[in-house]
């Protein structure tokens, strides 16, 4: 069972895990055990003369129960954020490392979508982070 509308469906980002031009917040599965896709890192260019940004993350399948902790260039941003569909907005600074890191699955896998507002692609990015495991992203400034 997916949910799908015309900003896109799971099908749209299980090859790369990207959804162009997806709204943060946007769900596309029903159950995390529907979504299928592989745990990845991602590079994210940011729009000229950028030096922060905002991080939106949120559940984009099943409200289970998923924890994530927010790290960037090492440090814990953020730690033991349940995500829900609505985004969480944390601001970032650019250049930067930021990693995810599974805390707690609430059944079916830890999947979650993030959003950098500022970026030059208008993407949304799908992933998955097993419990113990972390998802990075580089954001680099031009």
């Amino acid at each position: 069972m997916y949910f799908q509308g015309s900003t896109g469906s799971i099908k749209d980002v299980q090859s790369n895990g990207i959804g162009k031009g997806m709204k943060a917040g946007i769900q596309l599965a029903a159950a995390d055990d529907s979504a299928g896709l592989e745990a990845r890192d991602f590079k994210i260019e940011m729009k000229k003369n950028t030096t922060t940004s905002r991080m939106l993350i949120w559940d984009f399948a099943a409200e289970d129960g998923d924890v994530v902790t927010v790290k960037v260039d090492g440090n814990i941003l953020q730690a033991n954020i349940t995500i829900m569909h609505s985004p969480v907005a944390l601001d970032i600074p650019i250049p930067s490392a930021v990693e995810i890191i599974g805390v707690k699955d609430g059944g079916g896998g830890i999947t979650y979508g993030v959003k950098f507002p500022g970026a030059v692609q208008n993407n949304a990015y799908f992933n998955a982070a097993p419990v113990g495991s972390s998802n990075v992203y580089t954001i680099t400034g031009q």
